[in-house]
């Protein structure tokens, strides 16, 4: 799949076919997500991969908990067992550590796309004491490691209606991006097409310099535990 049809195709999904994720998807995910930038290259992510049906029995019972805490909207959080789960962390809470993850699950996400997968990503299921304590046990997490996400992934069951509502809302460029400074946004409507276009334009792609050391996928992936 093309990058921006990747970037254009993702959904935030709910829903999930119960089927497991191959684990070459798997990796080739993880792997993208490995090759993120990094702020200082420090590549301070670590990720657990969760597919073990009572671990996501539990999470799901501490999910429903905690979105009840916070009021949120009602939801059928079924999809938690039926997804593979990938647990987010980082090595530090630095701004710049919690940024380069956040990179690297972006990454993620995208090649789940282009694999032909629905994903999402939560925060919600490590918002409370309870839960990161729960993460900490049963996925044995070192110390000074800190869950910042939780990611579904998995074979989509939302029908294309549903998918598209989840665009909707979605901010126009005129009205996310400017040019040197705010004032010109003003012009945006009227400017967009031509002087962003002119920059796109413009632009061109470096190869890639493949002298920087990236950790290895082994390295960043684990499986239930540390």
């Amino acid at each position: 799949m093309d990058f921006f049809d990747a970037v254009k195709n993702r959904r935030s999904i709910r829903s999930f076919k119960a089927q497991e994720v191959p684990a070459d998807f798997l990796a080739k995910m993880l792997d993208a997500a490995r090759l993120a930038p990094s702020a200082l290259n420090e590549q301070p992510w670590e990720f657990v991969v969760i597919a073990d049906q009572v671990k996501k029995k539990q999470i799901r019972v501490l999910y429903d908990a905690a979105r009840s805490k916070f009021t949120l909207y009602k939801q059928d959080t079924s999809f938690l067992e039926n997804a593979t789960l990938i647990l987010a962390c980082t090595k530090s809470d630095a701004t710049r550590d919690i940024i380069s993850v956040a990179l690297a699950t972006e990454n993620l996400l995208l090649a789940a796309t282009a694999l032909g997968l629905g994903s999402l990503v939560m925060t919600t299921p490590v918002s409370t004491e309870e839960q990161v304590s729960f993460f900490r046990r049963e996925c044995n997490l070192p110390a000074g490691i800190i869950p910042l996400a939780l990611i579904a992934v998995g074979y989509s069951t939302a029908s294309s209606s549903q998918k598209e509502s989840g665009m909707q809302g979605m901010r126009e460029l005129s009205m996310t991006a400017v040019i040197e400074n705010f004032s010109n946004r003003r012009n945006a409507n009227r400017r967009s097409a031509t002087t962003v276009g002119e920059l796109c334009c413009n632009s061109s792609i470096q190869p890639a310099n493949r002298s920087i050391q990236k950790r290895t996928l082994e390295s960043i992936m684990h499986s239930e535990k540390f």
